[in-house]
Protein backbone atom coordinates (compact mmCIF):
# COMPACT_ATOMS: atom_id res chain seq x y z
CA UNK A 1 0.00 0.00 0.00
CA UNK A 2 1.59 3.24 -1.07
CA UNK A 3 2.04 5.97 1.50
CA UNK A 4 1.08 9.41 0.30
CA UNK A 5 3.60 12.23 0.24
CA UNK A 6 1.54 14.25 2.73
CA UNK A 7 1.56 11.40 5.27
CA UNK A 8 5.33 11.04 5.00
CA UNK A 9 5.74 14.78 5.45
CA UNK A 10 3.52 14.72 8.55
CA UNK A 11 5.44 11.79 10.06
CA UNK A 12 8.75 13.53 9.39
CA UNK A 13 7.49 16.70 11.06
CA UNK A 14 6.35 14.73 14.10
CA UNK A 15 9.74 12.98 14.28
CA UNK A 16 11.61 16.27 14.17
CA UNK A 17 9.32 17.73 16.82
CA UNK A 18 9.81 14.73 19.13
CA UNK A 19 13.57 14.90 18.67
CA UNK A 20 13.59 18.60 19.60
CA UNK A 21 11.37 17.96 22.60
CA UNK A 22 13.59 15.12 23.86
CA UNK A 23 16.58 17.42 23.50
CA UNK A 24 14.73 20.01 25.56
CA UNK A 25 13.94 17.51 28.30
CA UNK A 26 17.52 16.22 28.39
CA UNK A 27 18.94 19.72 28.70
CA UNK A 28 16.70 20.52 31.65
CA UNK A 29 17.47 17.16 33.25
CA UNK A 30 21.19 17.87 32.91
CA UNK A 31 20.68 21.27 34.53
CA UNK A 32 18.70 19.73 37.37
CA UNK A 33 21.33 17.05 37.96
CA UNK A 34 24.07 19.67 37.91
CA UNK A 35 22.22 21.75 40.48
CA UNK A 36 21.63 18.62 42.56
CA UNK A 37 25.16 17.25 42.60
CA UNK A 38 27.33 20.32 42.05
CA UNK A 39 28.59 21.53 45.45
CA UNK A 40 27.18 24.90 46.45
CA UNK A 41 29.33 27.86 47.46
CA UNK A 42 28.38 27.24 51.08
CA UNK A 43 29.59 23.63 50.93
CA UNK A 44 32.81 23.80 48.92
CA UNK A 45 35.01 25.98 46.81
CA UNK A 46 36.14 27.70 50.00
CA UNK A 47 39.75 28.03 51.12
CA UNK A 48 39.65 27.66 54.87
CA UNK A 49 43.23 28.61 55.67
CA UNK A 50 45.87 30.54 53.78
CA UNK A 51 49.04 32.47 54.49
CA UNK A 52 50.68 35.69 53.35
CA UNK A 53 54.03 35.47 51.55
CA UNK A 54 56.67 35.64 54.25
CA UNK A 55 58.54 38.53 52.67
CA UNK A 56 55.47 40.76 53.17
CA UNK A 57 55.31 40.15 56.94
CA UNK A 58 57.23 42.55 59.22
CA UNK A 59 60.21 41.23 61.16
CA UNK A 60 63.03 42.84 63.16
CA UNK A 61 65.15 42.54 60.01
CA UNK A 62 62.98 44.54 57.62
CA UNK A 63 61.21 47.85 57.61
CA UNK A 64 57.86 46.50 56.50
CA UNK A 65 54.38 47.29 57.82
CA UNK A 66 51.35 45.03 57.74
CA UNK A 67 48.22 47.19 57.77
CA UNK A 68 45.05 45.34 58.73
CA UNK A 69 41.85 47.30 58.15
CA UNK A 70 38.39 46.60 59.57
CA UNK A 71 35.02 46.40 57.79
CA UNK A 72 35.03 48.82 54.82
CA UNK A 73 31.50 48.07 53.54
CA UNK A 74 31.81 49.85 50.22
CA UNK A 75 33.19 53.09 51.70
CA UNK A 76 35.83 53.63 49.05
CA UNK A 77 36.50 57.30 49.85
CA UNK A 78 37.01 56.45 53.52
CA UNK A 79 39.53 53.79 52.54
CA UNK A 80 41.35 56.41 50.46
CA UNK A 81 41.44 58.77 53.46
CA UNK A 82 42.77 56.05 55.75
CA UNK A 83 45.53 55.07 53.34
CA UNK A 84 46.47 58.73 52.95
CA UNK A 85 46.67 59.17 56.73
CA UNK A 86 48.85 56.07 56.91
CA UNK A 87 51.12 57.39 54.14
CA UNK A 88 50.62 54.00 52.54
CA UNK A 89 53.61 52.90 50.49
CA UNK A 90 53.15 49.70 48.47
CA UNK A 91 56.91 49.26 48.39
CA UNK A 92 57.04 48.55 52.12
CA UNK A 93 53.40 48.18 53.23
CA UNK A 94 50.98 45.32 52.69
CA UNK A 95 47.24 45.81 53.19
CA UNK A 96 44.94 43.14 54.65
CA UNK A 97 41.15 43.49 54.98
CA UNK A 98 39.19 41.60 57.65
CA UNK A 99 36.18 40.95 55.39
CA UNK A 100 32.89 42.78 54.79
CA UNK A 101 34.65 44.99 52.30
CA UNK A 102 31.49 45.23 50.21
CA UNK A 103 27.73 45.78 50.57
CA UNK A 104 25.77 48.48 52.41
CA UNK A 105 28.04 51.32 51.30
CA UNK A 106 27.95 53.30 48.03
CA UNK A 107 30.96 51.91 46.15
CA UNK A 108 31.62 48.20 46.65
CA UNK A 109 33.16 47.87 43.20
CA UNK A 110 35.51 50.76 43.87
CA UNK A 111 36.71 49.14 47.08
CA UNK A 112 37.39 45.80 45.37
CA UNK A 113 39.16 47.55 42.47
CA UNK A 114 41.40 49.36 44.93
CA UNK A 115 42.23 46.22 46.92
CA UNK A 116 43.06 44.30 43.75
CA UNK A 117 45.22 47.18 42.45
CA UNK A 118 47.15 47.26 45.74
CA UNK A 119 47.61 43.46 45.66
CA UNK A 120 45.96 43.39 49.08
CA UNK A 121 45.12 40.27 51.04
CA UNK A 122 41.72 39.72 52.63
CA UNK A 123 39.49 37.16 54.28
CA UNK A 124 35.94 36.31 53.30
CA UNK A 125 33.31 37.90 55.51
CA UNK A 126 29.64 37.03 55.82
CA UNK A 127 28.69 39.78 53.35
CA UNK A 128 31.14 38.54 50.70
CA UNK A 129 29.65 35.09 51.22
CA UNK A 130 26.09 36.39 50.72
CA UNK A 131 27.08 38.30 47.59
CA UNK A 132 28.80 35.25 46.10
CA UNK A 133 25.71 33.14 46.72
CA UNK A 134 23.48 35.82 45.18
CA UNK A 135 25.74 36.09 42.12
CA UNK A 136 25.83 32.30 41.68
CA UNK A 137 22.02 32.20 41.78
CA UNK A 138 21.80 35.04 39.25
CA UNK A 139 24.23 33.26 36.94
CA UNK A 140 22.17 30.07 37.12
CA UNK A 141 19.03 32.03 36.21
CA UNK A 142 20.81 33.69 33.31
CA UNK A 143 21.90 30.32 31.91
CA UNK A 144 18.39 28.93 32.30
CA UNK A 145 16.93 31.93 30.50
CA UNK A 146 19.39 31.55 27.63
CA UNK A 147 18.57 27.86 27.23
CA UNK A 148 14.86 28.61 27.42
CA UNK A 149 15.17 31.11 24.57
CA UNK A 150 17.04 28.56 22.49
CA UNK A 151 14.37 25.94 23.11
CA UNK A 152 11.58 28.42 22.37
CA UNK A 153 13.09 29.14 18.97
CA UNK A 154 13.11 25.40 18.22
CA UNK A 155 9.46 24.98 19.24
CA UNK A 156 8.41 28.05 17.27
CA UNK A 157 9.47 26.28 14.08
CA UNK A 158 6.46 24.01 14.59
CA UNK A 159 4.07 26.61 15.97
CA UNK A 160 4.27 25.08 19.45
CA UNK A 161 3.08 27.03 22.47
CA UNK A 162 5.95 27.02 24.97
CA UNK A 163 4.05 28.68 27.84
CA UNK A 164 3.84 25.39 29.74
CA UNK A 165 7.58 24.94 29.52
CA UNK A 166 8.09 28.58 30.51
CA UNK A 167 5.87 28.18 33.58
CA UNK A 168 7.74 25.02 34.58
CA UNK A 169 11.08 26.78 34.13
CA UNK A 170 10.04 29.75 36.26
CA UNK A 171 8.90 27.38 38.97
CA UNK A 172 12.26 25.62 38.87
CA UNK A 173 14.06 28.94 39.18
CA UNK A 174 12.06 30.01 42.21
CA UNK A 175 12.09 26.66 44.04
CA UNK A 176 15.03 27.58 46.27
CA UNK A 177 13.34 30.50 48.03
CA UNK A 178 13.73 30.34 51.77
CA UNK A 179 11.11 30.15 54.46
CA UNK A 180 11.56 33.81 55.31
CA UNK A 181 10.05 34.89 51.98
CA UNK A 182 7.56 37.12 53.81
CA UNK A 183 10.19 38.61 56.06
CA UNK A 184 10.51 42.20 54.86
CA UNK A 185 13.92 42.69 56.42
CA UNK A 186 15.25 39.52 54.81
CA UNK A 187 13.85 40.62 51.45
CA UNK A 188 15.56 44.00 51.73
CA UNK A 189 18.84 42.25 52.50
CA UNK A 190 18.38 39.93 49.51
CA UNK A 191 17.68 42.84 47.18
CA UNK A 192 20.73 44.69 48.51
CA UNK A 193 22.85 41.58 47.88
CA UNK A 194 21.49 41.25 44.34
CA UNK A 195 22.20 44.93 43.65
CA UNK A 196 25.76 44.58 44.89
CA UNK A 197 26.25 41.33 42.97
CA UNK A 198 25.05 42.99 39.75
CA UNK A 199 27.54 45.84 40.22
CA UNK A 200 30.54 43.50 40.28
CA UNK A 201 32.38 42.27 37.20
CA UNK A 202 33.65 38.75 36.63
CA UNK A 203 37.18 39.55 37.81
CA UNK A 204 35.78 41.03 41.04
CA UNK A 205 33.81 37.84 41.68
CA UNK A 206 36.84 35.68 40.87
CA UNK A 207 38.93 37.61 43.39
CA UNK A 208 36.28 37.41 46.10
CA UNK A 209 35.87 33.67 45.55
CA UNK A 210 39.61 33.19 46.01
CA UNK A 211 39.64 34.70 49.51
CA UNK A 212 40.30 32.37 52.45
CA UNK A 213 38.29 32.23 55.66
CA UNK A 214 41.41 32.47 57.84
CA UNK A 215 44.79 34.05 57.18
CA UNK A 216 47.69 32.83 59.28
CA UNK A 217 50.86 34.88 59.76
CA UNK A 218 52.65 31.83 61.12
CA UNK A 219 55.43 30.94 61.45
CA UNK A 220 56.65 34.55 61.24
CA UNK A 221 54.12 36.03 63.69
CA UNK A 222 51.70 34.27 66.09
CA UNK A 223 48.60 35.89 64.61
CA UNK A 224 45.43 34.82 62.80
CA UNK A 225 43.24 37.21 60.79
CA UNK A 226 39.52 36.39 60.43
CA UNK A 227 36.26 38.19 59.87
CA UNK A 228 34.24 37.29 62.97
CA UNK A 229 36.10 35.00 65.36
CA UNK A 230 37.63 31.66 66.30
CA UNK A 231 36.60 28.98 68.77
CA UNK A 232 39.34 28.68 71.42
CA UNK A 233 40.87 25.25 71.90
CA UNK A 234 39.95 24.15 68.39
CA UNK A 235 42.80 24.06 65.90
CA UNK A 236 42.35 26.35 62.94
CA UNK A 237 42.10 23.51 60.42
CA UNK A 238 38.97 22.29 62.28
CA UNK A 239 37.19 25.65 62.55
CA UNK A 240 33.74 25.87 60.97
CA UNK A 241 33.67 28.41 58.09
CA UNK A 242 30.19 29.67 59.02
CA UNK A 243 31.30 30.32 62.59
CA UNK A 244 34.50 32.10 61.54
CA UNK A 245 32.45 34.44 59.30
CA UNK A 246 29.50 35.02 61.66
CA UNK A 247 30.17 34.32 65.35
CA UNK A 248 29.92 36.88 68.12
CA UNK A 249 29.49 34.79 71.24
CA UNK A 250 30.00 31.29 72.59
CA UNK A 251 27.38 29.31 74.44
CA UNK A 252 28.01 26.33 76.64
CA UNK A 253 25.05 23.92 76.42
CA UNK A 254 25.98 22.28 79.70
CA UNK A 255 25.56 25.70 81.34
CA UNK A 256 29.08 25.69 82.66
CA UNK A 257 30.58 29.15 82.49
CA UNK A 258 34.28 29.40 81.71
CA UNK A 259 35.05 30.65 85.20
CA UNK A 260 33.40 27.57 86.72
CA UNK A 261 35.43 25.10 84.70
CA UNK A 262 38.73 23.55 85.69
CA UNK A 263 41.41 25.69 83.99
CA UNK A 264 43.38 23.93 81.29
CA UNK A 265 46.96 23.39 82.31
CA UNK A 266 49.74 23.85 79.77
CA UNK A 267 50.75 20.20 79.95
CA UNK A 268 47.17 18.97 79.45
CA UNK A 269 46.78 19.87 75.79
CA UNK A 270 48.30 21.25 72.62
CA UNK A 271 47.10 23.68 70.02
CA UNK A 272 48.27 24.14 66.47
CA UNK A 273 51.94 25.05 66.37
CA UNK A 274 53.68 25.95 63.12
CA UNK A 275 56.01 23.24 61.91
CA UNK A 276 59.00 23.63 59.65
CA UNK A 277 56.83 23.74 56.54
CA UNK A 278 54.13 25.94 57.97
CA UNK A 279 50.72 24.88 59.15
CA UNK A 280 50.31 21.21 60.04
CA UNK A 281 50.94 19.83 63.53
CA UNK A 282 49.69 16.76 65.35
CA UNK A 283 47.38 17.34 68.32
CA UNK A 284 47.16 14.82 71.13
CA UNK A 285 44.02 13.34 72.67
CA UNK A 286 44.03 15.73 75.61
CA UNK A 287 43.04 18.56 73.25
CA UNK A 288 39.98 16.58 72.21
CA UNK A 289 39.15 15.99 75.86
CA UNK A 290 39.55 19.70 76.58
CA UNK A 291 37.26 20.60 73.68
CA UNK A 292 34.66 18.10 74.85
CA UNK A 293 34.84 19.43 78.40
CA UNK A 294 34.29 23.01 77.26
CA UNK A 295 31.88 22.16 74.45
CA UNK A 296 31.48 25.76 73.18
CA UNK A 297 28.87 26.47 70.51
CA UNK A 298 29.52 29.58 68.37
CA UNK A 299 26.51 31.80 67.70
CA UNK A 300 25.92 35.00 65.76
CA UNK A 301 23.67 36.29 68.54
CA UNK A 302 24.66 38.30 71.59
CA UNK A 303 23.60 35.96 74.37
CA UNK A 304 26.42 33.92 75.82
CA UNK A 305 30.05 34.78 76.42
CA UNK A 306 31.86 37.02 73.97
CA UNK A 307 34.20 34.77 72.05
CA UNK A 308 37.07 37.29 72.31
CA UNK A 309 36.84 37.28 76.13
CA UNK A 310 36.94 33.47 76.15
CA UNK A 311 39.85 33.48 73.69
CA UNK A 312 41.90 35.84 75.86
CA UNK A 313 41.28 33.73 78.97
CA UNK A 314 42.18 30.56 77.11
CA UNK A 315 45.50 31.97 75.87
CA UNK A 316 46.60 32.84 79.41
CA UNK A 317 46.55 29.13 80.32
CA UNK A 318 48.96 28.28 77.51
CA UNK A 319 52.75 28.48 77.44
CA UNK A 320 53.79 31.80 75.99
CA UNK A 321 55.13 30.24 72.78
CA UNK A 322 51.75 28.63 72.09
CA UNK A 323 49.66 31.77 72.47
CA UNK A 324 48.03 33.25 69.38
CA UNK A 325 46.42 36.63 68.75
CA UNK A 326 43.39 37.15 66.51
CA UNK A 327 42.58 40.24 64.44
CA UNK A 328 38.92 40.44 63.44
CA UNK A 329 36.05 42.71 62.40
CA UNK A 330 32.30 42.04 62.16
CA UNK A 331 31.05 43.34 65.52
CA UNK A 332 30.35 47.04 64.90
CA UNK A 333 28.17 47.32 67.99
CA UNK A 334 31.14 46.60 70.24
CA UNK A 335 33.36 48.75 68.05
CA UNK A 336 37.12 48.97 68.23
CA UNK A 337 38.29 46.63 70.99
CA UNK A 338 41.80 45.58 71.92
CA UNK A 339 42.25 42.66 74.28
CA UNK A 340 45.40 40.93 75.40
CA UNK A 341 45.27 38.58 72.39
CA UNK A 342 42.45 40.05 70.29
CA UNK A 343 42.03 43.11 68.07
CA UNK A 344 38.48 44.07 67.06
CA UNK A 345 38.52 46.54 64.17
CA UNK A 346 34.91 47.06 63.05
CA UNK A 347 34.12 50.58 64.21
CA UNK A 348 30.99 51.20 62.13
CA UNK A 349 32.37 53.23 59.23
CA UNK A 350 29.34 52.64 56.99
CA UNK A 351 27.03 53.92 59.75
CA UNK A 352 28.99 57.14 60.22
CA UNK A 353 31.53 55.78 62.67
CA UNK A 354 35.22 55.27 62.00
CA UNK A 355 37.40 53.15 59.78
CA UNK A 356 40.08 51.47 61.87
CA UNK A 357 43.39 49.84 61.03
CA UNK A 358 45.98 48.15 63.19
CA UNK A 359 49.55 48.58 61.95
CA UNK A 360 51.95 45.73 62.69
CA UNK A 361 55.71 46.20 62.65
CA UNK A 362 58.61 43.99 63.62
CA UNK A 363 59.47 43.70 67.30
CA UNK A 364 62.76 43.39 69.12
CA UNK A 365 63.12 39.68 68.36
CA UNK A 366 61.87 37.20 65.79
CA UNK A 367 58.23 36.32 66.43
CA UNK A 368 57.55 39.61 68.23
CA UNK A 369 55.66 42.61 66.88
CA UNK A 370 54.69 46.16 67.71
CA UNK A 371 51.24 47.50 66.92
CA UNK A 372 49.61 50.91 66.64
CA UNK A 373 46.03 51.90 65.80
CA UNK A 374 45.06 54.43 63.13
CA UNK A 375 41.49 55.67 62.59
CA UNK A 376 39.64 58.14 60.40
CA UNK A 377 36.08 59.44 60.74
CA UNK A 378 33.71 58.29 57.99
Amino acid sequence: MAVSQSVLSTLLTILIFLTAYLFYLKSNLDNSLTALFEPSISASGITLLDTIPHHLIPTPHNDRRLIVVGDIHGMSSSLDSLLEKLSFNPEKDHLVATGDMISKGPDSRGVVDKLIALNASAVRGNHEHHILKARAKMDRRRKKKKKKQQHRSIFSMFGSDSHAEEDWDNEAIENDDTDDENDTRAQRAKERDRKTARSLKKHHIKWLRSLPIIISLEPILPIYIVHAGLVPGLRVTKQDPWAVMNMRTLRFPKHRALEDQQPLQPDDQQILIPSEDGLEESVDNSEVEAEARRDPVPTDGRSGQRWADVWNKYQRHLPEKKRRAVIYGHDARRGHRVGEYTFGLDSGCVAGGKLTAVVLQGGAQDGEYRHTTVQISC
